[in-house]
């Protein structure tokens, strides 16, 4: 199970030693921001989250009049993230805080790395040990169930694979290092791995080819102008099975 705690302090022991930026989460922003060309809205507030200052640039062009913010501290129109929903300790309440963010109407788009990232990886060392090497990423179907059950409207959820091919060991490593995911499972190996053991990971992973794929999820949805869920005393949102029928035939006509 991915430990976010465990994840963020390896993320700061490792920060100084792979600070480069990744050109694969860069090349991800970048598909990000053409999705906008589907987006009808013309947002006043933005807020932004990992992206580079390339894109923020790009973005500013796109909208001229809109203001870009990096920090949720006011109401917005639209949302864009990339590369960081995984990473959160809760997606539940990633997602629960945009929706309470978000003006009516207002959009969210991102990019999440999906369950089949880095299985090339995950396969080789299947015939090794039964620890797990690489972080469990999100499931596409699942992320779609999550946004409809925190009421955002109209989900839609795709994906993509991203492969890349190498000509030696030490590119491939660097690339994946740069990404800035350590691995952070509850499950993982306590104990060095060993030289046994890693010459055996590296003789799979080349028998193979040196091919490393990476799923990219793109996720949209937006708020609707009503809310249908009423609040209970402890918090939670009720939805009756009435007003949900009534809701989609209004979207029908």
């Amino acid at each position: 199970m991915f430990d976010y705690n465990l994840f963020n302090k390896h993320s700061i022991k490792n920060k100084q030693r792979f600070s480069q930026l990744s050109f694969i989460k860069l090349e991800i922003g970048k598909r990000l921001l053409d999705k906008l060309s589907f987006i009808k809205i013309i947002p006043k507030i933005i807020y932004v989250e990992g992206l580079s200052a390339e894109d923020l640039t790009n973005l500013k062009v796109w909208f001229t009049d809109a203001k870009i913010i990096t920090e949720l501290s006011q109401p917005v129109d639209l949302i864009l993230s990339n590369c960081l929903l995984h990473l959160n300790e809760s997606i539940v309440k990633c997602l629960k805080n945009w929706q309470n963010w978000l003006k009516p109407e207002g959009i969210i788009l991102f990019t999440s790395f999906g369950s089949t990232t880095l299985q090339e990886l995950k396969k080789a060392w299947q015939f090794i040990d039964s620890y797990p090497h690489i972080n469990q990423m999100v499931d596409l179907h699942d992320l779609g169930d999550l946004l409809l059950k925190q009421y955002y409207q109209n989900p839609v959820v795709d994906a993509e694979i991203l492969t890349l091919s190498y000509d030696n060991l030490t590119i491939l490593f660097s690339d994946i290092r740069s990404l800035g995911e350590p691995l952070a499972d509850t499950k993982m190996r306590r104990t060095f791995i060993g030289k046994t053991r890693w010459q055996q990971f590296i003789a799979r992973l080349e028998k193979k080819g040196l091919n490393i794929s990476y799923e990219i999820i793109y996720g949209y949805a937006y708020k609707s102008r009503k809310s249908l869920a009423t609040k209970t005393i402890d918090g939670e949102a009720m939805i009756s099975f009435e007003q949900l029928q009534s809701s989609l035939r209004n979207r029908k006509t």
